[in-house]
C-alpha cells in the first residue's frame, strides 16, 4: 500500500501495486486510479542532471458527478 500525495482533505493511501497515476476531483475529493502510457523522462528539459527515479502525475479537475452537479465555470 502507498501513500498517495494528492493535497486534498487527510491523507489517502491506495493498495492498487500497479505502476499508475491519480485524478483527483477538486469538489469532492474523490481520487481514482489514472494509467498513462510510458513517458520518455529523456525528452523533459530542465532537469539539469537530475536522475529521476520516480513519477508522479496528479490530474485535478471535476469527477463526471461534480460535473453534473455543480454549474459550470466560465
Amino acid at each position: 500500500m502507498r501513500q498517495i500525495s494528492v493535497e486534498v482533505g487527510s491523507a489517502k493511501f491506495g493498495p492498487n501495486p500497479d505502476d499508475h497515476h491519480h485524478s483527483v476531483c477538486s469538489y469532492c475529493g474523490e481520487v481514482r486510479d489514472v494509467y498513462v502510457a510510458e513517458m520518455d523522462l529523456s525528452s523533459i528539459e530542465h532537469l539539469g542532471g537530475f536522475t529521476v527515479d520516480s513519477m508522479e502525475i496528479v490530474f485535478r479537475g471535476r469527477c463526471a458527478t461534480c460535473q453534473l452537479d455543480a454549474p459550470s465555470v466560465p
